[in-house]
């Protein structure tokens, strides 16, 4: 297993916010994230305070993320219509 100074808080939210895609809020659970980064769960709260900030953290990168996306969804393409630039702003969404 990684030890906790080689497990990284992006990773650590990554995980986390793969469990919450595939288990939803229920299956985000402190071990489950452990498991998957590969250390053991008392390691996490090194880097994490509890289950909430993780949750928190896993918002505010998804939220980073779709800010990302949209940034450029916006930038007009010579000739694409309304109607197309529309439907790639909802692909983003």
């Amino acid at each position: 297993m990684p030890t906790p100074d080689r497990t990284s808080l992006e990773a650590i939210v990554e995980a986390g916010r793969a469990l919450l895609e595939a288990d939803g809020l229920d299956g985000l659970t402190m071990q489950a994230v452990a498991d998957r980064v590969g250390v053991r769960a008392p390691s996490l709260y090194k880097r994490v305070r509890n289950r909430d900030a993780l949750v928190a953290r896993i918002a505010e990168a998804t939220l980073q993320d779709l800010s990302a996306r949209l940034e450029h969804v916006g930038d007009l393409v010579p000739g694409t219509d309304a109607a197309a630039e529309l439907a790639r702003l909802a692909r983003a969404v």
